[in-house]
């Protein structure tokens, strides 16, 4: 049942090598909003982040799940980086580790603050 939990990880990382196995005309968002692509980043990398928490189950304490789910998600943030440095017309970009380290955190302090809440909830 543990490696069940694993399929949501695993599909946003395979969606995360795919999109940036793309060509930048091929990208399937091309909005011209001004830093689109780091919310993008953002965003997605806190999805990762959360869809750990499928793996480790609903009832499982933050502090069991949220360091290795920080962990995986940064090293995925960077080997994107990596793959985009070999795909023609990509580059690298420090800021794009940067909005990623965002989400991930954002996605963490979320998690944790609503572990909190629950606890606090349920004592009532």
């Amino acid at each position: 049942m543990r490696f069940l939990g694993l399929v949501p990880p695993l599909a946003v990382i395979a969606t995360i090598h795919y999109l940036s196995s793309l060509e930048p005309a091929k990208l399937p968002l091309q909005a011209p909003i001004p830093y689109f692509d780091k919310w993008a980043h953002l965003g997605v990398y806190a999805l990762l982040l959360s869809s750990f928490r499928l793996w480790r189950g609903r009832t499982a304490s933050p502090a069991r799940w949220l360091p290795g789910a920080i962990a995986a998600s940064l090293v995925v943030a960077v080997g994107d980086e990596w793959h985009q440095s070999l795909v023609p017309g990509r580059m690298p970009e420090l800021l794009d580790i940067v909005a990623d380290a965002t989400g991930i955190s954002a996605a963490a302090a979320l998690w944790a603050g609503w572990s909190v809440y629950s606890a606090h909830r349920t004592l009532r």
